[in-house]
């Protein structure tokens, strides 16, 4: 009987949360500057926005953070191959 290698199982969480994170992150970056040239409407109350650029960079970092953890606890923790 062959038992999976953690390590390799650890890939499935990665891939996941660093595909969440790019999605969010597009996602507020198109909502933040838009798709088009600025027009009126968006242009009015430019002295309420804000940049989004905190909260990607934030996100990124929790997501490096938690893959990182991940990694290292299914490092130590990896199931002897038979």
């Amino acid at each position: 009987m062959r038992l999976i290698d953690m390590r390799l199982v650890a890939w499935i969480p990665a891939g996941f949360i660093t595909a969440l994170t790019v999605g969010t992150s597009i996602d507020t970056l198109a909502e933040a500057y838009g798709a088009g040239p600025p027009y009126y409407s968006l242009t009015t109350n430019m002295d309420k926005w804000e940049s989004p650029w905190p909260i990607v960079i934030m996100l990124g970092a929790a997501c490096a953070g938690t893959i990182a953890l991940t990694r290292w606890a299914i490092g130590v923790t990896t199931v002897p191959r038979v």
